[in-house]
């Protein structure tokens, strides 16, 4: 019997084993193949968590040892063997009782002290922050610039060095805005305003995405926010005050703005592109979807589904739930869009930059 028993669990195990290697594998590439690190510190507020979180890992650690230690040493101490009499039926022990009741709560008082101190550390507001607002949509992100009057989309771009206000709220169902390499996670409430105050300690690109189930596209809802020094980031505010580039005539970007503005696509019934404007004064001002001024200039389409390729914004115009199945915008069929216009459209959203 005791045979069996093993045989089962070994065949379990063997089972168990190959396929946790696999779901533990797939965590370790997401958004495109990066990696989101908590340990891959870049800013104050990822820090002072991390700074919380190592100490109480390694107290739990010591724990788990000493805990599994005692048990395992039990179990083959006193393992019953054939022929030992039936031990004497205890109702337990009182010290031991007591004991193991005061020690934890001793344990969870002294970790609530630096607990309380990190979260009331990071929820008071630093002086004069940059402000970005956040909108969480299903399923993309929105990022306003109310002091520059411009909105972007899936993208957030802030100074390096200098403290930063995320303002956030959603439109339609609860979302968290979480890049654990900036600062922890934070819910998007709709009807509230919720906030994350962080400072970015170095350049570069960084990737975040909802960690709150938000519906089936909830996986694929990413972002990125871009780092730069003062003056890069200065000159990046000033393109998009520009807004979008005025295409040469006669040339097939010019033909992709009418492509824009026409029946067939409309795209502008759901999106706004700052300064386009198409010959009859119809004004590309929509808020639906996501804004498209200086597209092009964006490393992502769809929230992260897809890269930034002429190829893949084909496609994605093409029919954007072959990628990212349930969102809201809709499929353009070629009696809609002929591969011609298409193949404007793609050249005009491209160049705007």
């Amino acid at each position: 019997m005791a045979d069996l028993i093993r045989c089962r669990r070994g065949i379990v195990l063997g089972t168990l084993a190959p396929l946790l290697t696999l779901v533990l594998a797939g965590c370790s590439g997401i958004t495109g193949g990066e990696v989101q690190s908590a340990n891959e510190l870049a800013g104050d507020n990822a820090r002072s968590i991390w700074n919380l979180f190592v100490p109480i890992f390694w107290l739990s650690v010591v724990i788990f040892v000493l805990v599994q230690g005692a048990l395992i040493y039990a179990v083959i101490k006193f393992r019953a063997k054939e022929g030992d009499p039936i031990p004497a039926q205890l109702h337990g022990n009182t010290k031991v009782e007591v004991a193991w009741t005061i020690a934890p709560a001793i344990i969870l008082a002294v970790i609530l002290v630096p607990t309380i101190t990190t979260i009331a550390s990071l929820a008071e507001e630093p002086d004069d922050p940059y402000v970005v607002d956040v909108v969480g949509h299903q399923w993309w992100w929105e990022f306003e610039y109310e002091d520059e009057g411009f909105k972007t989309g899936n993208v957030m771009h802030i100074p390096v060095d200098q403290p930063v206000e995320v303002r956030m709220t959603a439109s339609d169902v609860i979302h968290s805005f979480y890049a654990p390499n900036l600062f922890g996670k934070q819910d998007l409430i709709p009807g509230r305003t919720t906030h994350i105050y962080f400072t970015a300690e170095e350049t570069g690109e960084f990737y975040g995405q909802c960690y709150e189930f938000c519906g089936v596209q909830h996986a694929n809802m990413h972002f990125r926010i871009m780092v730069h020094e003062q003056d890069e980031f200065d000159e990046w505010i000033a393109s998009q005050q520009e807004g979008a580039i005025e295409p040469e005539p006669d040339t097939i970007e010019a033909e992709g703005k009418e492509v824009f503005f026409q029946q067939g696509a409309a795209c502008h019934a759901c999106h706004a592109i700052d300064g386009a404007v198409a010959e009859d004064g119809t004004e590309a001002v929509a808020e639906v979807g996501p804004n498209l001024t200086n597209l092009g200039d964006r490393p992502i389409l769809g929230a992260g589904s897809l890269e930034n390729t002429p190829e893949n914004l084909r496609d994605w115009i093409r029919d954007p739930h072959e990628s990212k199945p349930g969102n809201e915008m809709p499929a353009f069929s070629e009696s809609q869009i002929s591969d011609e216009d298409l193949d404007a459209l793609v050249a005009y959203l491209s160049s705007l930059r």
